[in-house]
């Protein structure tokens, strides 16, 4: 398509000229990339290549959505560029119906990452590097916090190989198949001393867990999610919890009571609402202009350090393992995930929590 557009000069001339660079350079790099030459490789005519792109380029305005086939391919980061250039060239981008909408690959992929689960980020995407932004979550969470960016997915596996991470916990994710390199990804599992997995099956990455916990799906819990375009939807418990599986927010608080930390939520609503205090404290504070005003956290420590990568930068075998009933040890690797077939007729008594926001 760029080839096309190039060739019959269909882009936005003007557009280029004021807001690009080096388009001499992709101009040359694409043109042997011609709808012949690539129509046995993408399996689409060469007219219908010819047709898109010319509908694409002389559109008055035009989106390019695209998926994790797309962004999660091996030259994942060349196709998310190739579309980037297509905008670029024809103008479409910077007015209303046009740009690039790479759609998430979860229901709740966006607000994860604005809630601060991306390692380099606290909530709202306030860098960890920045002195004033930490000291402001230090404050309010009552901890030191680990002013180095943490690892990406890629880097983590890298670092497990590397001895440099001794022990992970997953939650919610299944890199044994998920991850762009599975055998290089499941050898890191399995090159672990200690692999802690909360989700609600078996998945593949649980089959290499030494604990699994389980835990509640979508429908089994209170909480909300954000979708691509940041409308924030509520949900409510419609099931009770089947067996012997827990709320996410209470296994998490669990956990972290027994490491050490005063962790006092009783429902979900609480972690919204610190959210929504602490994520516009930061905002004044990054402005210059922080309030004194703010409501008390539930969360406190004693004099602890929390590096990013707590999880994988220690080991855990301070950790209780003989936790009752709904921790099940899983000392082959192999064995099975706690039964979600049978529903007891009741939720299993939850003593601080009644729900947590779905990943």
């Amino acid at each position: 398509m760029l080839n096309v557009i190039i060739g019959e000069k269909l882009y936005d001339q003007q557009y280029v000229q004021t807001y690009t660079e080096d388009f001499d350079k992709l101009a040359e790099s694409v043109k042997p990339f011609t709808p012949e030459e690539m129509s046995p490789i993408c399996g689409i005519e060469p007219d219908v290549l010819r047709n898109v792109a010319r509908t694409f380029a002389r559109a008055e305005s035009a989106i390019i959505f695209w998926g994790m086939g797309v962004s999660q391919h091996t030259h994942g980061t060349d196709n998310a560029r190739c579309l980037i250039a297509l905008s670029l060239i024809c103008g479409q981008i910077g007015r209303p119906g046009t740009g690039l909408h790479p759609l998430r690959g979860q229901n709740n992929v966006q607000g994860a990452s604005d809630a601060g689960l991306i390692p380099m980020f606290f909530p709202d995407y306030k860098s960890v590097e920045d002195a004033e932004i930490r000291a402001k979550y230090e404050a309010a969470w009552g901890v030191t916090l680990d002013p180095k960016r943490g690892k990406t997915v890629v880097e983590i596996m890298d670092a497990v190989h590397a001895d440099e991470i001794k022990g992970m916990y997953i939650m919610g994710e299944n890199p044994a198949m998920s991850d762009p390199d599975l055998n290089h990804a499941r050898g890191a599992l399995a090159h672990l001393e200690h692999l802690v997995v909360q989700d609600i099956f078996l998945t593949e990455t649980a089959s290499y867990a030494d604990v699994i916990l389980p835990a509640s799906a979508w429908p089994e819990k209170d909480g909300t999610v954000t979708n691509t375009n940041r409308q924030v939807q509520m949900g409510r418990a419609a099931l009770p919890l089947p067996g012997e599986a827990r709320q996410d927010l209470w296994i998490i608080q669990d956990l972290a009571q027994r490491i050490g930390c005063n962790w006092n939520y009783k429902h979900v609503g609480e972690v919204f609402t610190e959210m929504a205090v602490d994520d516009a404290g930061a905002r004044q504070h990054h402005a210059g202009t922080a309030s004194s005003a703010r409501t008390t956290s539930p969360i406190r420590s004693t004099a602890r350090t929390f590096p990013a990568a707590t999880w994988c930068s220690t080991r855990v075998s301070r950790v209780p393992m003989a936790w009752p009933g709904w921790l099940q040890r899983n000392s082959r690797r192999r064995t099975r995930c706690p039964t979600r077939s049978t529903r007891s007729s009741s939720p299993p008594a939850a003593s601080s929590s009644t729900g947590t926001p779905a990943r």
